[in-house]
């Protein structure tokens, strides 16, 4: 999946849930995101939401 490098709560819960809803639907499914710079906290959701890879530039 890839972004611009948006921020705040909203926009980290809608990631989030997008993951998840995939990982759901397909769960063998390897989910890399690109979504530029994020905070710790951010990552850290997203991984234990499913997504496993995540490039930075």
């Amino acid at each position: 999946m890839q972004g611009g490098e948006l921020k705040g709560k909203e926009y980290v819960s809608f990631v989030e849930g997008v993951i998840k809803a995939i990982k759901k639907t397909y769960p063998e499914i390897v989910i890399t995101l690109s979504l530029g710079e994020a905070d710790y906290d951010d990552y850290k959701r997203w991984f234990y939401a499913g997504a496993e890879r995540y490039l930075l530039r």
